[in-house]
């Protein structure tokens, strides 16, 4: 069953992306249209725009210090929690709050106590994305660049928030982020 779920998912994802390579082209259309040197000056601009906005947060990203993974070995369980609170005790975000990292113990309690203001912050910061990307693809009308909009707004939300948490996830899970966005 989940492998024909998969298989169903790949042919609908193929064709949104016929869809979106469609639209492109309806814009290069249209853009040469009004002259061909303007359509590949669009199509140039777009390009750096997409590594500007999509392949330098991606580097940025991999460049990133990786975050300790949860463990399911209850003897491991106390040294990882150690490296997260040694790490929450640099993060830039607490600091600046005025979070008092100095007493913070490796302890659960401690850990969700330094936590929930990251958490209260990552959802500001999610809602900051989510309002205005809502309001540049209400603007674009093209799906092309709705999806270009989408997805450089999905890559520096997450650099955002591992930035945020001092730290990215590992390259397994990273794996999984992008299987989700695409």
């Amino acid at each position: 069953m989940r492998k024909h779920l998969k298989r169903i998912a790949f042919l609908v994802s193929l064709f949104l992306m016929y869809l979106v390579g469609k639209e492109m082209v309806q814009l290069y259309h249209y853009a040469s249209a009004i002259h061909p040197y303007f359509a590949y000056g669009l199509f140039g601009l777009l390009g750096v725009l997409f590594v500007f906005y999509a392949v330098v947060p991606v580097a940025a990203i991999l460049r990133m210090p990786r975050y300790e993974p949860p463990t399911t070995d209850e003897r491991e369980a106390a040294d990882v929690l150690a490296r997260r609170v040694a790490r929450l005790k640099r993060n830039p975000y607490l600091v600046a709050t005025g979070f008092d990292v100095a007493a913070l113990e490796p302890t659960p309690e401690s850990y969700a106590a330094a936590i929930a203001p990251l958490k209260e912050e990552a959802r500001r910061v999610r809602k900051r994305y989510v309002a205005h990307l809502f309001y540049a693809t209400a603007i674009s009308q093209n799906g092309f660049l709705d999806a270009a909009l989408i997805l450089s707004a999905h890559v520096n939300l997450t650099k955002d928030l591992f930035t945020l948490y001092g730290g990215r996830a590992t390259a397994r899970d990273l794996w999984g982020v992008a299987k989700r966005l695409y």
